[in-house]
């Protein structure tokens, strides 16, 4: 008897547009980072995601993936409050997983009435694939660590006054250096009025 081997994907579910209630009043900088990670609402359980990620195989490879996969797709794990999961497939079918998770965009947070769900944009990384549910677990917890760790740090970078910019270089929020800016570009706008008077007076005469 042959020993079916399987593979296990962690896959974090990131939120590109910040929608949750509980981030409204979160100042920045840490507010990407939480939106990002923002936590999955409850009423995506584990068979909803194997539904969704079975008819995604099915859409991008047809029959032919939806039989390869067949039986051996299982949501193994699932935190909705990391936004994070665990799924088994077969070795074989491993790249076809992988990729209909790539290509899911959305998941359903509620029903608009008609028949019509509500979703909300998703995009869904995979991080980890191993031969083992150990593996995963444990890079699951390192990496909710990392975040928790990276959130405090810029909240204490918050508190101290200092500053992300776009390309991640720090920076220090003074504020007599902001009031002395101001009027030295007060001072440069009444100079260049100035001069403009003069310049009048001069076509004047």
């Amino acid at each position: 008897m042959v020993r079916v081997k399987h593979r296990y994907l962690l896959v974090q579910i990131l939120y590109p547009s910040p929608t949750s209630p509980l981030l409204k009043n979160t100042k920045p900088p840490p507010l990407d980072t939480l939106a990002i990670h923002g936590p999955t609402a409850d009423t995506i359980n584990a068979g909803l995601l194997s539904r969704i990620i079975r008819e995604k195989i099915e859409d991008l490879f047809g029959d032919y993936g939806a039989g390869a996969v067949g039986s051996s797709l299982h949501i193994k794990y699932l935190s909705n409050a990391t936004s994070t999961f665990i799924v088994r497939c077969a070795r074989a079918v491993v790249r076809l997983v992988w990729a209909a998770c790539t290509f899911i965009g959305a998941l359903p947070v509620g029903d608009r009435g008609g028949g019509r769900r509500e979703e909300r944009e998703v995009v869904m990384q995979v991080v980890r694939a191993s031969g083992t549910i150990r593996k995963c677990e444990e890079e699951a917890i390192r990496r909710a660590k990392a975040l928790m760790g990276r959130v405090k740090g810029l909240e204490a970078m918050r508190d101290a006054g200092i500053t992300m910019d776009s390309k991640g270089s720090a920076g220090v929020i003074d504020e007599e250096m902001q009031d002395d800016a101001g009027d030295n570009e007060e001072d440069a706008v009444m100079a260049d009025d100035d001069e403009e008077e003069e310049e009048e007076d001069d076509d004047v005469d």
